[in-house]
């Protein structure tokens, strides 16, 4: 099968289901390519109710949520971001909002909540884990400037590459890659 028709499937994946390409990537390829059964994989992986994992994050969501309505409200979002060890007004804070789909300051609506997180926790094998603790570490000492929602996505995309290559030796500067993943690159071959 040809790269642009399996570029041409991720898309449409991505259309229907508003996911991110690397999950797209991972339906697909478990469905041998087959769109309609990778879409109804996904839909009946999301759909679960016997998820542990929908479950606690079920459960955490009803720990912030507001009493009368089904989102986590400010004085929720203060609490959750607190029981990080965040403060609000660190930039973590600001990208929990833009991940979540904050839809206005401080609000989170359950089913982004759960699906978000979930998205995540597909996404992130746990062989990701050192990598992203050093993404973590790099964000907090080297880079003090905002992060965009299509750095966010290339990382993961960078991170299956990373996978793959452990050392970097194949990372390709000059490859349409944001310069803060670049900066990261160059953190991790200095030793750090």
């Amino acid at each position: 099968m040809s790269r642009n028709l399996k570029r041409q499937l991720r898309d449409q994946f991505i259309d229907f289901t508003d996911t991110t390409s690397a999950i797209a990537d991972q339906f697909l390829k478990s469905s041998n390519y087959d769109l309609e059964l990778a879409i109804n994989e996904y839909l009946s992986y999301q759909a679960s109710p016997n998820r542990k994992d929908n479950k606690k994050l079920t459960q955490i969501f009803d720990k912030y949520k507001d009493a009368e309505k089904d989102i986590i409200d400010v004085d929720g979002t203060l609490s959750y971001i607190d029981d990080l060890g965040y403060e609000p007004e660190d930039r973590v804070a600001l990208a929990l909002a833009e991940f979540l789909e904050s839809p206005s300051a401080g609000v989170f609506k359950r089913q982004n909540f759960v699906l978000k997180w979930q998205s995540i926790q597909l996404l992130l094998a746990p062989a990701y884990g050192t990598k992203i603790d050093k993404w973590i570490e790099f964000l907090n000492v080297e880079w003090k400037q905002a992060i965009s929602k299509d750095t966010w996505n290339m990382f993961f995309v960078f991170l299956q590459d990373y996978e793959k290559d452990p050392e970097l030796k194949n990372y390709d500067e000059t490859a349409a890659w944001p310069s803060i993943i670049d900066s990261f690159v160059e953190y991790i071959k200095e030793g750090n």
